[in-house]
């Protein structure tokens, strides 16, 4: 028997940039192969990190709600998305400029007066692979409690977060819920999807289920 534990978080905070590629926002073409950049053996495990797809990730429909905002805007175009154009987020304006961004996709971020804050940077993905990582293991998982530490630890564990910036689209399927949102916001909402899943023995020891198999 497996008990399954999963909820729905809406988080209104501002968080870093690098966030958004955990969950890759919208693709535009097939992504490129990852590439070993990087990687570490620690005792009794394996450490890997890949980078890809630099300047080939269209930013999300958020990145054109923070250009008012923030002056996060695409180089070389009006909007960033035409989901963005299609819900009144962007207007193009000038006809000799593209109404949308295209590959390599770069951003100018120019809102703060100070000369130093001002940046040109791109989105891109990467990823973080661990496997048998000293620490991580059904006894002391880590990112858990262990509420009950008399009871021996189960057999499976299964724990997923996707964490996105908030669109009209993921606004859209909250109301249909209904999910009490704040909206889109400043374009630095974001919304966190999280699925925890273990067998009977595990959630004995993590939540101190009392239960018969």
């Amino acid at each position: 028997m497996r008990a399954r534990y999963m909820t729905t978080l809406l988080i209104s905070a501002t968080l870093l940039l690098g966030l958004a590629w955990l969950a890759p926002p919208e693709d535009v073409s097939a992504a490129s192969p990852p590439e070993d950049v990087s990687a570490a053996s620690p005792a009794g495990g394996t450490l890997d990190w890949q980078f890809y797809d630099f300047f080939n990730v269209r930013p999300g429909e958020y990145f054109d709600t923070r250009s008012a905002v923030y002056g996060e805007t695409p180089i070389g175009a009006e909007c960033f998305t035409q989901s963005a154009i299609d819900n009144g987020i962007c207007t193009p304006s000038d006809p000799t400029v593209p109404d949308l961004a295209s590959y390599p996709f770069t951003i100018w971020s120019y809102k703060d007066e100070a000369p130093a804050r001002k940046q040109i940077f791109s989105p891109f993905r990467f990823s973080v692979t661990g496997v048998d990582i000293l620490g991580y293991d059904l006894t002391e998982p880590i990112f858990l409690p262990v509420l009950n530490p008399s009871e021996p630890a189960g057999t499976y564990l299964d724990f997923t977060w996707i964490a996105k910036f908030v669109d009209t689209a993921v606004v859209a399927e909250m109301n249909a819920v209904p999910c009490a949102n704040p909206g889109i916001g400043d374009g630095y909402y974001n919304y966190s999807e999280i699925s925890l899943e273990m067998d009977l023995q595990q959630s004995k020891r993590i939540f101190g289920v009392v239960a018969a198999d």
